[in-house]
């Protein structure tokens, strides 16, 4: 392995990628959590199973932040999928509970 002029013999070279995620990186959600309180485990928060912040609580997180409930694969396209599932069939659920249907209705209409 060169880098910088020097060079270095291995057998095995070791790559990764990564940082701290923590809700409390977020600005708006840490202002949130300060408002509605939601169970924090080593600095994400513990999610409802369809990705909101708790029961009857319209906020939805993915991405990094809903690794508990993901698992690996939230921060990939996959996880993005896997995600964007359970956040639609939520809001879809919640908008037939309210008589909406979810088939003609705008966002801005929620």
């Amino acid at each position: 392995v060169e880098l910088g002029g020097s060079s270095l013999r291995c057998d095995v070279l070791w790559l990764s990628t990564g940082g701290v995620i923590e809700l409390d990186q977020y600005p708006l959600l840490k202002a949130w959590a300060d408002k509605e309180p939601i169970e924090v485990a080593n600095g994400l928060p513990v999610l409802q199973k369809d990705l909101s912040w708790g029961p009857q609580r319209p906020l939805y997180v993915m991405g990094a932040l809903a690794q508990l409930q993901l698992g690996p694969d939230a921060l990939n396209l996959a996880g993005g999928r896997h995600g964007a599932v359970r956040v639609a069939t939520a809001i879809r659920r919640d908008l037939e509970k309210r008589g909406g249907g979810g088939s003609s209705r705008g966002v801005g209409d929620c």
